[in-house]
Order: C-alpha cells, then sequence, then structure tokens
C-alpha cells in the first residue's frame, strides 16, 4: 500500500497461478471487499498469458510427394537453459539428430520417411533437465501422397 495523496492509495496485488493451470489465454476478474464505505467491493481484472517453460510449435507438414526427401528443423524455445536428455517418437517415420550443450535455444534437424503413401502422425516428447518441466510433446502430422504426373 503506498498513500498517493488526496486521500488516494495505491495498491500492488500479487497474483499466483497454479502450477496446472493450462497453457494459453487467462482473463478473470477477482473482487476485493475491503471497509471503505464508499467502496467495499472493487473489481480487478487479471489478464495475461500462461506460457509453457519449453516452447515449440506442431510439426504439420500438409501433403508430401512420396518420396520426396524431407529434411526440416523445430525449434525448442525454453525460458531458461536447458539440456535435452531424450527425444521419443511414436511414429518410426520421423526420426531427429541428437542436440549438444544446454542452451535457451534447441533447433533441432529431422527427417520424414516418405517412402509410403497415407497419413503420418503421431507425438515427439523431448526428455529435458528443465527442473519442474522435465518433458515437452509436439504433435506431429504429414499426409504422404502420390505425386500427380505432369501434363502438357
Amino acid at each position: 500500500m503506498r498513500e498517493v495523496g488526496r486521500g488516494r492509495v495505491n495498491y500492488e496485488l500479487i497474483v499466483r497461478l497454479l502450477k496446472d493451470q493450462p497453457i494459453g489465454m487467462i482473463s478473470e476478474q477477482l473482487t476485493l471487499i475491503t471497509n471503505d464505505v464508499r467502496n467495499n467491493n472493487i473489481a480487478v481484472n487479471i489478464e495475461g498469458q500462461v506460457k509453457a517453460m519449453i516452447q515449440a510449435v506442431p510439426i504439420k507438414l500438409g501433403a508430401v510427394n512420396k518420396d520426396t526427401r524431407l529434411n526440416k528443423k523445430l525449434v525448442l524455445r525454453g525460458e531458461k537453459a536447458f539440456r535435452i536428455k531424450d527425444i521419443l517418437v511414436d511414429n518410426q517415420k520421423i526420426k531427429f539428430k541428437e542436440s549438444d550443450g544446454e542452451k535457451s535455444l534447441h533447433i533441432l534437424e529431422y527427417e520424414l520417411d516418405t517412402s509410403d503413401v497415407g497419413q503420418v502422425s503421431g507425438v515427439v516428447t523431448v526428455v529435458t533437465d528443465m527442473p519442474g518441466h522435465p518433458s515437452t510433446t509436439i504433435p506431429f502430422s504429414a499426409q504422404i501422397i502420390q505425386p500427380v504426373a505432369g501434363g502438357n
């Protein structure tokens, strides 16, 4: 509490979220009950964005021609530097190269096997040494299609 003058007071309010708060936008309203007879209820808007400690964009490759050599990169960004201990994939059609060192930005190279036509999807789980956030999961998907024969 800090006296501003002319009967006005500024307050500092600290709001803490639960550890299992879902990632995304948050918009809530708190009601403070005071002993001020002229204004005993004060509505306070709480807005913000809850971010993951490690951020990555889902891998959505769309349509990919069969037998195309496809090498891409997945960017992982952390609030703090972290080390990648393991990369687990539930579909053997996608293979990742390992990342060395402790850093806040990891660029993971991966290759997609496009030898078979059909849907390729799954989840990549990146296991880290970050306290309180030992792993992060990234969904991936691609549709391997037969190349369209070119015409004249």
